[in-house]
């Protein structure tokens, strides 16, 4: 240590009956970069270290929200994008706020993707459960989040360039 001391012209920075720094910060207070498996490194590099520690938000993966795949479509999704869902008994229970117990599993809010799924046989694959799943309350909520707000959800009247008939 004293010759690294030496070699980087730093005076001893503590007095005789203190302590050692622990080693993490040995760099720090040296000033002329980190001490790591008896080297010295280079100021430069000390200086990358901490450029990289300053990209922003965009820049930073571990910053981004989770990445989930819906067990419908299979296609992965923002988990704000897609509704999680674990079992209950023997019974598929939606959990919009993402707190219920239990191993859960992700379905975007279409109904597309929810008929796809109970096609598929998905839902027990997801949560490893052997038998047969009450789907009603998930696919009653998927139905209610997914319809227009003001309509009560009966079927959508067509539009007029599609009405049956004869054209004229």
């Amino acid at each position: 240590m004293s010759s690294l001391r030496a070699a980087a012209g730093i005076a001893r920075t503590r007095r005789p009956n203190q302590a050692a720094p622990p080693r993490a910060l040995r760099g720090r207070l040296l000033g002329v970069g980190r001490i790591a498996g008896g080297s010295l490194h280079s100021v430069g590099q000390n200086l990358h270290s901490a450029d990289r520690s300053l990209r922003s938000v965009e820049q930073d993966p571990r910053l981004e929200s989770p990445i989930r795949t819906c067990v419908g479509c299979r296609h992965r999704a923002s988990v704000s994008e897609v509704l999680r869902f674990v079992m209950v008994g023997a019974e598929l229970r939606p959990d919009p706020r993402r707190r219920l117990p239990g191993r859960g599993a992700h379905l975007h809010l279409d109904p597309a993707c929810f008929a796809l799924a109970e096609r598929r046989r998905a839902f027990g694959r997801a949560l490893r459960f052997t038998g047969v799943l009450d789907t009603a309350p998930l696919a009653e909520h998927i139905r209610a989040v997914s319809a227009p707000h003001g309509t009560t959800g009966g079927g959508a009247s067509p539009r007029p360039d599609q009405q049956g008939g004869r054209p004229t």
